[in-house]
Order: structure tokens, then sequence, then C-alpha cells
């Protein structure tokens, strides 16, 4: 009975495996598009000034900024259109029904969070906020329409992903209270349209309550192995972790270096005395994903409590600085190209005799 109870076990198991299969594979490659890491490079370049800053003030490189923003809102491009109002009071309803009290207690504080901020008149896109002014402005024309309708059509505006997520980094609305930061001086940390706030609230965040350590630039590194052999080796010395939650207890990276671990990135890799875990959520199989997390992976966990949004931002943020530097490298080239171009010319039109026109050959003169 044993047995074959052990058997079933097996069977459902690995029937769960290949239903399941690379699947990790699947989102970090979907995420870490070719198209996503050409704009983040662009947009770290673009912004290197500003990122710059916050990463002076928090600590946080401006790769790991750029690669959230990146998956977070598409780079601004999209921060979702739901009613945060409207989300927030019916997830706490329905998990107070269910009755999961610490989730309805933790989504009724963060409605009354959220009413604080329309509450402040924030929260508009450039593009509702002046919609909401022209409403407004109509409004006070229009005897009939009373200050409550006003602060609906605001609230109404009030727009974010389906959980309550706000702006252009998400923040939840309690953390938005805590720790958004009005970095361009205007009076309001605007997370919905100004850039400077947008990176500076993002790296208070990740500074403060995710407890970035400034000394690890990197959050992890997508990984190979030299062999099969290599992997069975470190899957024999229990250093081969699945999910987080499965990990291992850390080791130096230089000893999965002498096991035959190589990460893939050009521009970073790990230092050989820095604490590292080896993850293979897809199962320990060279055809999986594997990835070397550094101290800093735990962090992004706190971001976003899954390994695979973990995996796909520290990927992310490494494609788009290996990117950068090819983009920094040939823009370098082409300007030494046209400087060496300028210079010869200059020096060919030196070495040139004069024209004969303009020797005087007047008879007058003779």
């Amino acid at each position: 009975d044993a047995a074959r109870a052990r058997a079933a076990r097996e069977q459902s198991a690995a029937a769960a495996r290949k239903a399941s299969e690379n699947k990790v594979r699947k989102y970090v490659t979907s995420m870490v598009s070719r198209d996503r890491v050409e704009r983040g490079a662009a947009l770290l370049l673009q912004h290197a000034g500003v990122l710059g800053e916050v990463e002076r003030e928090y600590g946080v490189p401006g790769e790991i900024i750029v690669a959230i923003w990146g998956i977070e809102s598409s780079f601004g491009g999209f921060s979702g259109n739901t009613d945060c109002i409207e989300a927030l009071a019916n997830i706490a309803w329905s998990r107070g029904v269910s009755g999961d009290v610490a989730d309805a207690a933790y989504f009724r504080n963060e409605l009354v969070e959220a009413a604080r901020i329309v509450d402040k008149g924030l929260g508009l896109s450039r593009t509702t906020a002046n919609e909401s002014n022209a409403a407004d402005g109509n409004a006070s024309n229009a005897s009939k329409r009373s200050d409550s309708s006003r602060v609906f059509a605001r609230r109404a505006a009030l727009l974010g992903s389906w959980d309550g997520g706000l702006g252009q980094c998400q923040f939840m609305p309690s953390n938005y209270h805590v720790y958004a930061v009005d970095k361009d001086g205007d009076g309001a940390a605007d997370i919905w349209n100004s850039l400077p706030d947008v990176f500076a609230s993002m790296g208070n965040f990740i500074r403060a309550y995710c407890e970035w350590d400034p000394s690890v630039r990197a959050a992890g590194f997508a990984a190979t192995f030299e062999d099969d052999a290599s992997l069975r080796r470190l899957v024999d010395s229990d250093a081969v972790g699945g999910f987080w939650a499965e990990r291992r207890a850390s080791r130096p990276a230089k000893f999965f270096a002498w096991n035959g671990v190589r990460t893939t990135h050009r521009e970073h890799a790990p230092q050989p005395s820095s604490e590292t875990l080896l993850l293979m959520p897809d199962g320990a199989d060279t055809r999986s994903l594997a990835f070397l997390a550094t101290a800093n992976f735990r962090s992004l966990m706190r971001y976003n409590p899954s390994t695979q949004y973990a995996m796909a931002v520290s990927t992310l943020a490494q494609e788009i600085v290996d990117e950068a530097a090819e983009i920094t490298a040939r823009r370098n080239e082409h300007e030494k190209r046209a400087r060496e171009a300028v210079q010869a010319k200059a020096a060919e039109a030196a070495s040139s005799p004069p024209h004969a026109s303009a020797k005087k050959t007047d008879a007058s003169e003779r």
C-alpha cells in the first residue's frame, strides 16, 4: 500500500511538472522582451541625470528602477484603467465575506488611504486632470451641480490596477502616503506624471521598505551550467533551490563558479565573496531556467512577493545595462569617426598648395 501511494504521488508530481513545464522561464522571457530591453536602455541613458541623483540619495541603481518601471507600467505607458476606490471596496467586501479577516482589514485600510488621495485632489493623470478641471469649471457655472458630484467625478478619475496599485510605480495607497517623494519640488509627490517624483519615490520605497543593500549592485543573474555533471554535483551538495520559499543555504558566488555555474550578462558579475543562492523553480534540469540570486533578491520579493517577478526584474535590469553599454559604445565610435573625418579634412586642406588663381598676373604690376 505504501509503495502504491508513493508511486501515485510521484505520478501526480510528474503530471504537475509537465503541465507547468518551464512556466517560470516562459514568464521571464515574456517580461524580458527585446522591445522592453531596448526601450529600457534608451530611457536609462535619457534619464541618467535624475536616476544618478536618486542612486546617490537612496543607493538603488538606475537599472533596477527602470526595470521595475518597465514591468509595472510599461515605462509609464499604462498604469491601469480600473476605478481604484470601487476595486478596493469590492476586494475588501469579498475578502470579508470569504472569512479572510486579515486581507479584508488590509484592503479596508487601503480604501481609506485611497480616499485620502482623492480628498487631496491627487491621483490624476494629466489627461484626466484636464478633464476634471474642465468639469469643475463647468460646475462652477451651473448652480445645480453640487460639490459632492464634483468630488465623485474626481474620485472616478483615480485609476489604477485591479488591486489598487497606483501610478507609474504601482504603489498601494498607504505606501504612497509614506514613501512618495516630491523630487521636482512642485509641492506634490506626483507618481502619475512627474518622472523625477516616480524615480525618487521608487528609490525611497526600495531602500526603506524593501531594505535594499547599496553595497550589492545587482539582485541576481541569469545563469547556465558548463555541463550536466556540474548541475548534478550541485544537486548532490544540496545547493539548488526551487522557488524562493524552497531556497537552500546561501553560498559564496565563487562556490558556484568553481562548480560550473556561469552568469550570462556582460557588464556585471557577482563578487566572488558575495552570498548567493541558486534558484531553479522549473526544476533542476539544464534546460530549465537557472538564476543566481544575491542578497538584494529578497528586496525585490518585498516589492512584489513572487519569485518569477523578482527574476524578471533582475534579468531585465542586467539586460538593460548590457544594451545601454552597447548603445554608448556605438555612439562613442560614431563620434570618434566623425572627429577623425573632420581632422583628416582639415589636415588635407592645410597641406594643399595655394590655388593658381590667387597669383597676381596683371601686366601693370610687372
